[in-house]
């Protein structure tokens, strides 16, 4: 992947990051609460702190642009959100119907009928 060089400040020349690079981070934190499932009160504590690092540097422009470079408008900003909403839904829909799919298959297969079925092949 190519990047353009940019001025990064007074003096300084570095790789400036392209629109494409900024990704949108509710679908990110919303993917780890899923994955933290069951959440307990030390999991909500590290992912509100994630959460509040992230707005911190996005609200913070010296710390989002200078550090993380990261040039936040309005429109990226908006962007950025609803795609990263976006995200969260689709990672919470696919985590409840996997979840669905493997409760129904479990009623489905008793393993007392599956122990009882595997005792028959043995004696044939």
């Amino acid at each position: 992947m190519r990047r353009r060089r940019g001025r990064l400040g007074p003096g300084r020349v570095g790789v400036r990051p392209q629109v494409g690079q900024h990704r949108p981070q509710p679908g990110r934190l919303w993917t780890l609460l899923v994955l933290a499932r069951p959440l307990t009160g030390w999991k909500l504590a590290l992912m509100a702190t994630m959460a509040a690092t992230v707005t911190l540097i996005v609200a913070i422009p010296p710390l989002g642009h200078g550090v993380f470079l990261l040039d936040v408008t309005p429109l990226r900003l908006a962007i950025a959100g609803t795609l990263g909403a976006a995200g969260a839904l689709l990672v919470e829909l696919t985590c409840r119907s996997i979840t669905l799919l493997v409760h129904i298959s479990s009623k489905h297969t008793d393993p007392a009928e599956s122990r009882q079925g595997l005792r028959h092949d043995r004696h044939a």
